[in-house]
């Protein structure tokens, strides 16, 4: 039997099973569970990959509001302040002039990119972490092809207005608190376009390749749910809030909108086939260099905390990682 994860328009997280259309609160369940068995604390980490389905009409207040009994181990998986977004939700809601024909919708994309060997590249050693750690991105691609492919990917929550082209985060929560919620049963493959459309993974002729400036992008039809309850959550919350906490979103916005104001009179932005040039001031990447450094500072406090115990035992040295002896799709052998 497959149960079922339905997020309802009445903020309440209920579960079906596949074949019959009753649809019972987790909660209940869990009740019934613990009467029978004793409580377990973990109980809601056996639906985390459960189908997902949305009631018609279930707004993002709806589903924030029905996962709050169990606010503490979810926030904890997810690394966010789960009490403090279902604070936030509970406010007054600021009417929006789009509301009536926007939306929020929650999908899964894969982006795959032809591979190209980096130029070499010689840097003289530097005792200054941060710099050895930007260094990192500065690498250049040749001409040449590698043999494998780079692919990424992304669950993501987004707002939209029907009609209207472009999308937007979450991050107003306010303002796209009552919109109501989808998910995509497409899976998106897309393809970067980098200076010639011959350096695109796919083939240009592809039957349904949908072909946009910089990008092209092929869609895989689902006929069952391809996202999962831990995934609805994760997208929201790490994607479309992209915050661990509304206080932390909010000084977020205030930091990009001083930014901007600052360079006001200065920013022209032109719609142009030519390579953009992009030119960052000298604090630009400071917010950045503090968060590494506090993980860093924070990561030697527990070295030094925890090697003075009896009873541990610290590993030191370069981790030599377990390797897969040969590559294999089913019972094929596949060669490099």
């Amino acid at each position: 039997m497959t149960q079922q994860i339905v997020f309802c328009s009445d903020a309440v997280l209920r579960v079906k099973e596949e074949f019959d259309s009753v649809m019972l609160p987790l909660i209940a369940l869990e009740k019934d569970k613990a009467e029978r068995e004793g409580i377990n604390p973990f109980f809601i980490l056996s639906y985390f990959k459960s189908e997902v389905l949305i009631e018609k009409g279930t707004t993002l207040t709806d589903i924030i509001l029905s996962i709050e009994p169990w606010a503490d181990l979810l926030g904890s998986y997810l690394k966010v302040d789960m009490k403090a977004y279902i604070k936030e939700i509970r406010k007054p809601s600021v009417v929006s002039s789009k509301a009536e024909n926007s939306w929020i919708g929650i999908g899964r994309n894969i982006e795959i990119a032809l591979g190209f060997k980096p130029l070499e590249k010689q840097f003289e050693s530097s005792e200054d972490e941060m710099e050895e750690i930007f260094r990192f991105g500065e690498t250049e691609e040749s001409d040449e092809l590698e043999d494998n492919f780079h692919f990424m990917e992304t669950l993501y929550a987004s707002s939209y207005t029907i009609g209207e082209t472009g999308h937007g985060g979450l991050y107003h929560i306010e303002k796209v608190k009552d919109l109501p919620v989808f998910i995509k049963n497409r899976l998106e493959l897309c393809s970067p376009v980098q200076d010639k459309p011959e350096q695109t993974f796919f083939n240009e002729k592809a039957h349904g390749l949908l072909k946009k400036k910089h990008n092209r992008m092929l869609e895989a039809f689902s006929h069952f749910s391809i996202i999962t309850f831990i995934d609805v959550l994760d997208a929201i919350f790490n994607n479309g809030f992209a915050a661990e906490s509304p206080e932390a979103l909010k000084q977020q916005l205030l930091e990009i909108k001083r930014t901007l104001d600052q360079y006001d009179d200065e920013l022209v932005i032109e719609d142009s086939d030519e390579t953009m040039n992009m030119v960052f001031s000298e604090n630009a990447q400071n917010d950045m260099v503090n968060m590494i450094t506090s993980q860093m500072e924070e990561w030697e406090r527990l070295k030094k905390n925890i090697a003075g115990r009896d009873d541990v035992v610290m590993r030191i040295g370069a981790l030599k990682e377990a390797e897969i002896p040969e590559h294999r799709w089913y019972g094929d052998i596949i060669k490099d």
